[in-house]
Parts: C-alpha cells; structure tokens; sequence
C-alpha cells in the first residue's frame, strides 16, 4: 500500500490504482506520477520510496476514505467490527496512517480495541505479510448493505448509546452541511430557520462529538439532511425512523435508499434541480413533505 493507499499492490493483479475515496486535501492527485515511474510492459515502480514492513496479520483501515465521514464509518468502523475479535485477541492488528482530524481517534478509542491492536505507519509504503480485506475493491459498506448492517449497527449503537430503546419524547433533527463544502446547501440559513418553525433541532456535526451526535440522534423520530455523509448514522434513529433527504437530481446513485430498506427506515427524498450536485433547499416541497408525515 502507498501512501495513505492511494494504491495498492495484490499478488496476481499488480497495482490496483485510485484505491482511496478520501484524503484529497492531504494527498496530491499525482500521487503515483510522483512516487512512481513507468517502466518496461507498463510496470511502475518507486525508486526511493521509505518501505514499512508490517508482520503478521493486518487489518488494513486506510484503504477506504479517511475524509468522508460515511466511507469513514460505514466502510472503515466495519473493518473493525467484522474483525474485532482477532483484533482483541491479538491475531491481528489494525493498520492505518495518521488521521486527519481528531473525532477520527476519539471514534476509534470507543471500540473497545485495546491499545496494542494499532499501529499508525509512518513511511510512504507498507507492506503487509497477510492482509484481511473485506469488500476491499469498493465501498460495500456504504452501497451494497446487507444484513451484517443490522448487526453492524447495533454493535456501533452499544458503544456510542447504549442499548436500543424508543425515545419517549420525539424529536427532529436537521444535520447541517458544513459551509465551503463541495457540496453546499444555498440559503441554509433561511432553511434553517424555517426548520425551527416546524419544530426542528439543529444539529452541526462540526461542532459536537460523534458520540453525542450519535446520541441525539438516537433519540430522535425524524431525520433531515443533504445527500451524502450526513446519513452515515441514520441507522440509529429511534421512534417512527424516519428520514428526509434533499438530493440533487444529479445523483444516480441510490446508496442510501438501500440502507434505509435494510435498515427499516421510513425514507422519503426530496429532489433538487441541480447540475453540480449542490441543493437551493425547496422550502414549498420540503413543507409537502414534513405535511404528509403529520
């Protein structure tokens, strides 16, 4: 694996390149014309490049996107659950580079993984002896759920929650997008407040952590979001569970449409004119919405 495995190297399928969905800001976009030459019958190869030898068994976590909170949580933290037992015991350790910001290893440290199941690498390579992949040439966690995602989440519910119960009193929670994104929500500020008005909580997952989101989230009966990561936890709705999406009528993708059938979530999207995949919230439509679940 190179660096932050914008590559990865399988025996029999050679180089296996854009392996990585995340960490565009940390690593440059020619990350392999950097760190690799083409050579004879199309092989390439690394000069000088610092080598980490892992022995043993590895889990590998940075394969998937250490950017994108969902890739984060649904591709990442299902790495750990599905291999938490030989990552307890001591049969193999979870491998990673170093995280981009700090709710990462808040997140980890709520796993139940004792401190010697990590090893943070530090060189622009690694090479495992054994490497225990799942799903590990795409996102199977976040677009093909399937029954493990029940499991899957009831063991992320017990340590970030606790035990399932139905809140008593319901509540509704809009996650707010983060503004400068890539994929913004124009005018969020009117959206916002006219949530308020129909009795919507705001909640900033830039500014709370990923357990109290959890938390809050858990004890709420009607979800709103953007498209995108801002469902990752979706799953642990309480009460009726039911979500509202603003998407773009750009995305083809239907990810969560999935997870919300696995899951049991009452799901309804709610789309958006749209060329760049941004959202100017259709406060008349998103009302019509919110009326038919009264």
């Amino acid at each position: 694996m190179t660096r932050a495995a914008k590559a990865v190297v399988a025996p029999g399928r050679g180089l296996i390149e854009e392996f990585n969905v995340g960490s565009r800001e940390a690593w440059p976009r020619e990350l392999l014309s950097h760190d690799f030459r083409h050579g004879l019958a199309d092989w390439k190869s690394a000069g000088r490049a610092r080598v980490e030898y892992v022995p043993g068994v590895s889990v590998p976590f940075c394969h998937y996107g250490l950017a994108a909170f969902g890739h984060f949580v649904l591709d990442g933290l299902l790495q750990i659950y599905l291999n938490h037992r030989a990552l307890t015991s001591g049969e193999a350790i979870l491998v990673h580079w170093p995280f981009e910001e700090a709710w990462m290893s808040d997140l980890i440290a709520q796993l139940d993984l004792p401190r010697t199941a990590r090893r943070v690498l530090r060189k622009d390579a690694a090479l495992l002896e054994t490497a225990r992949l799942s799903s590990a040439l795409a996102g199977h966690g976040v677009y093909f759920p399937a029954a493990y995602s029940l499991k899957f989440f009831d063991w992320l519910r017990e340590r970030l929650v606790g035990t399932r119960t139905v809140p008593t009193s319901f509540k509704r929670l809009y996650i707010r997008r983060r503004a400068g994104g890539r994929r913004p929500v124009h005018d969020q500020d009117q959206l916002e407040g006219f949530l308020r008005g129909r009795g919507f909580e705001i909640l900033d997952p830039h500014a709370e952590s990923v357990s109290r989101q959890a938390q809050r989230i858990a004890g709420a009966d009607l979800l709103l979001s953007s498209w995108g990561s801002g469902l990752a936890l979706a799953p642990l709705l309480g009460g009726a569970r039911r979500v509202l999406e603003l998407t773009p009528e750009t995305v083809t993708d239907v990810w969560f449409s999935r997870q919300a059938a696995v899951n049991g979530l009452r799901y309804t999207p709610i789309i958006h004119p749209s060329t760049d995949g941004s959202i100017r919230p259709n406060l008349p439509a998103i009302d019509q919405a919110l009326g038919r679940l009264a």
